[in-house]
């Protein structure tokens, strides 16, 4: 516009709705999606020109009886049009709407997704503990512990997650990276949240798969190799 700070104020602007002098200058704010970065913004006073009103409610009074008796004052100089009113909460809740349910289907997904995958370790720790019950009948008579042979069962499982999570980190941060790229405003991806999620995997896995790894472990080994 060619004005700056310093002598904006007193200069006349001309506008669509004609011209009119700046009284005032605000700070930039955000007064829209945050999809979209902050654009100019011209707050223009007038007795005749509007049609939307922005009230801000007092603690005074509940709200219902504040509404009254706004409604009250409204239908008396403005008889002929119906009252209508919107509460500012639920406009910025119409507005991130989609974000919410693509927040809680994912939030779905993913606790279905870990009760199958939890589901599908405690079978193949099943599966792998006895196909390997002769081997560890062995391996207990020649000394090795429960522990060591809980650890050994145990690590196989974890080798795969850790493998899985290198894989799945960096193409997640990029998936994430791109759709936060679509605001202008946007929070910034936080590494502690991937460790915290492998922290929490790692602790499903060892969860999962520790109970069939104990369970083989502490058998007899005498059984398990007459067994065999």
């Amino acid at each position: 516009m060619g004005l700056s700070l310093e002598n904006a104020v007193g200069n006349e602007l001309e506008v669509w709705n004609g011209k009119g002098k700046i009284i005032g200058i605000t700070d930039d704010f955000h007064n829209d999606n945050l999809k979209f970065g902050i654009e100019p913004l011209i707050f223009m006073y007038s007795e005749n020109v509007g049609s939307h009103y922005f009230i801000k409610l007092g603690g005074e009074l509940p709200i219902t009886e504040s509404i009254g008796r706004i409604e009250t004052i409204f239908r008396k100089h403005n008889p002929d049009y119906p009252f209508e009113y919107t509460f500012l909460d639920e406009v910025f809740r119409k507005e991130y709407q989609a974000e919410s349910v693509i927040g809680k289907l994912s939030l779905s997904f993913t606790v279905i997704a870990v009760l199958i995958s939890c589901l599908g370790l405690f079978g193949l720790a099943s599966f792998t503990a006895e196909r390997r019950t002769k081997e560890l009948g062995i391996r207990k008579v020649m000394g090795a512990s429960v522990g060591n042979l809980v650890i050994m069962l145990c690590s196989d499982f974890t080798n795969l997650v850790l493998i899985s999570l290198f894989i799945g980190f960096p193409v997640s941060w990029y998936l994430i990276r791109e759709y936060m790229s679509g605001y202008a405003f946007h929070a910034e991806i936080n590494l502690g949240v991937y460790i915290l999620t492998s922290m929490v995997m790692l602790f499903i896995v060892l969860l999962s798969v520790g109970y069939q790894s104990t369970k083989a472990a502490i058998s007899n080994p005498v059984d398990s190799l007459r067994n065999e």
